[in-house]
């Protein structure tokens, strides 16, 4: 009965169907080559650079759904990510950049980074609730499950990356994914089956952004014109 239950969540119908997706992300080159500590430097500066733009997007944006929440510990909870989670990364990755560029200018976001925060601004003003919640929630998910699988393969001796890897083991954003994962089910499974298809078709194109903003990090892309 246990599992008859869990296998009627939306989340997991999500994630199953985004699955081949994911597999492709934790098969790219740049997980890889972090993983075994031989990925160009400039590319891992160029990947954290503009996941400092897109965090800054994407706390706004949970910021922006909590207010729209109906229950108190469901807007506390998107508070507390926005705030904390999304705030404890963003010292990361500015510590890291700050070694590198200096008093520098910084490079602009990338096409695919305004691509993925458009898109999830464009479901928090447009989308009803549920499909925003769904559209943010690959960042959380997608983002802890190819840590666990850095984790799982990494060769950490020696590796230049380790101190990033590291930071994947954190109980607290473990924590904060299933909080995510638990709150966006609730809404699941208070609305429609139509709405259902929706929020899965929005968890989908957000997976691919995933994707997308891995694979930009290793071309470093930039601008054509």
């Amino acid at each position: 009965m246990g599992m008859e239950q869990e296998e009627e969540k939306w989340s997991l119908k999500a994630w199953n169907a985004s699955l081949p997706v994911f597999n492709r992300i934790v098969e790219h080159s740049f997980i890889q080559e972090l993983a075994h500590g031989t990925l160009d430097r400039d590319k891992f500066l160029f990947f954290t650079h503009q996941d400092m733009h897109y965090l800054t997007e994407y706390g706004r944006v949970l910021g922006n759904i909590a207010v729209r929440l109906m229950q108190e510990d469901e807007i506390q909870s998107f508070m507390q990510f926005a705030r904390e989670i999304v705030g404890v990364e963003l010292k990361l990755h500015k510590k890291i950049v700050e070694e590198v560029y200096h008093d520098q200018k910084m490079p602009e976001p990338s096409p695919a980074c305004i691509m993925y925060t458009s898109y999830l601004l464009a479901q928090l003003v447009k989308e009803p609730i549920e499909v925003a919640l769904a559209a943010v929630l690959p960042c959380f998910w997608v983002y802890k499950e190819v840590g666990d699988h850095i984790v799982r393969i990494a060769e950490t001796e020696d590796n230049p990356y380790r101190a990033w890897i590291d930071t994947y083991r954190d109980e607290e954003y473990t924590t904060a994914v299933q909080r995510a994962i638990e709150i966006t089910d609730r809404y699941a499974s208070a609305t429609t089956e139509s709405m259902r298809e929706r929020m899965t078709q929005a968890f989908l194109y957000s997976t691919k952004m995933e994707w997308i903003f891995w694979d930009t990090a290793y071309r470093k892309e930039s601008w054509p014109v």
